[in-house]
């Protein structure tokens, strides 16, 4: 007989993470650092802002490809991003508002400082990884 208990939940939840999950390189872009800043899906109906700053989880918000207008269907998604230092997993919840190119995502670079805990230059791009699990919208507050 097969018992469910919790340490079976979580092994399943992590398995079902690291199937669906997508590990994407990290930029750092000062614009989505700004409140005021305007964004590739700015005006989307996912994404009703005029603003970066009114996006109710900004600065967590990033550039994913294939968004490059108010039209793609990528605007206002939600992801559970997750990347490990030192052994410690580091978990954000970050909106689609932006545009990136393909293996990388861009992110403001105070929060890619936040997330890895460097303080010094961020080293190339490729080198900082992180996997991304697509959630319900509502985890960033829309």
């Amino acid at each position: 007989m097969f018992k469910l208990n919790a340490a079976t939940l979580t092994i399943a939840t992590a398995l079902a993470i690291s199937v669906n999950a997508v590990n994407l390189g990290v930029r750092a872009d000062e614009v989505l650092c700004r409140p005021t800043g305007s964004f590739s899906c700015q005006g989307s109906p996912n994404l009703p802002f005029p603003t970066l700053g009114q996006i109710p989880n900004f600065p967590l918000v990033i550039g994913f490809a294939n968004t490059n207008d108010n039209t793609s269907p990528n605007c206002g998604d939600c992801y559970e991003l997750t990347h490990v230092v030192n052994g410690e997993t580091r978990t954000r919840f970050v909106t689609v508002g932006s545009n990136s190119d393909t293996g990388f995502i861009n992110m403001c670079i105070t929060e890619v400082r936040n997330l890895t805990g460097i303080t010094g230059p961020l080293p190339d791009p490729a080198s900082i990884r992180v996997d991304l699990v697509e959630r319900p919208r509502s985890l960033c507050g829309l």
